[in-house]
């Protein structure tokens, strides 16, 4: 009986506190992911608005639009290959405008890693060009993930310790018991002097009392 109700407890101590952990992490993983994806987004507009500006006094100035564009896009993947960003603008086709309308931002998990994946167009009079953006967060995952390690690790940690509690706290509430049901095996084979020592003012001493009284009854 008491293996039976240890069990039937730990099972569901166990069930609880890794359903919470399961909740939790997933909840860390949304928000996470979600929090650099919307930081992503930011900043590729605001990239893409400073790459406008920047194209747009070139028209203006430069002599060679083709290469000063070239040379431009890529003093900015110099600067932002730091923040593990990468940057790339390309001709968006006539037939392809309406589909490359807007932004879109995902989350991607690749063999080399997590990325947070930006893909539109350059505000106008440049929505001709596409501008991809691409930042890698595979650092930012591995942190998240050695955190939900340790937490992992403090909830087994913490299953341990308590089933060692509860087994004690049940040994403690069981043994009063046996000792009755010991008892009561004994005056059914007659032997009416049998009685139940159990020290305290709780429920068990006083059903030990009502016990004795009983086998004293039992006895005359």
């Amino acid at each position: 009986m008491r293996l039976k109700t240890f069990l039937a407890t730990y099972l569901l101590f166990l069930f609880a506190l890794f359903s919470c952990f399961g909740i939790i992490s997933a909840f860390m993983t949304d928000t996470q992911t979600d929090m650099q994806m919307r930081r992503a987004a930011a900043e590729y507009q605001r990239i893409a608005v400073s790459l406008s500006r920047d194209i747009a006094v070139l028209h203006v100035v430069s002599s060679n639009i083709s290469e000063d564009i070239n040379a431009l896009v890529g003093s900015y993947m110099e600067h932002y290959a730091q923040a593990n960003v990468t940057i790339e603008l390309t001709n968006v086709p006539l037939e392809s405008f309406e589909a490359h309308a807007g932004t879109s931002v995902s989350f991607a998990k690749r063999e080399n890693g997590h990325f947070i994946e930006a893909v539109g167009v350059l505000p106008e009079p440049f929505g001709f060009l596409r501008f991809n953006y691409r930042q890698n967060v595979t650092d930012i995952i591995s942190d998240m993930e050695r955190v939900q390690n340790v937490l992992l690790l403090i909830c087994a940690s913490f299953a341990a310790i308590t089933a060692f509690v509860l087994y004690f706290v049940l040994s403690r509430i069981f043994r009063p018991l046996g000792f009755v049901s010991q008892a009561s095996r004994k005056i059914s084979k007659g032997n009416y002097s049998e009685r139940i020592h159990i020290k305290g003012k709780n429920e068990l001493s006083a059903m030990a009392d009502d016990f004795n009284r009983m086998a004293d009854e039992i006895e005359r």
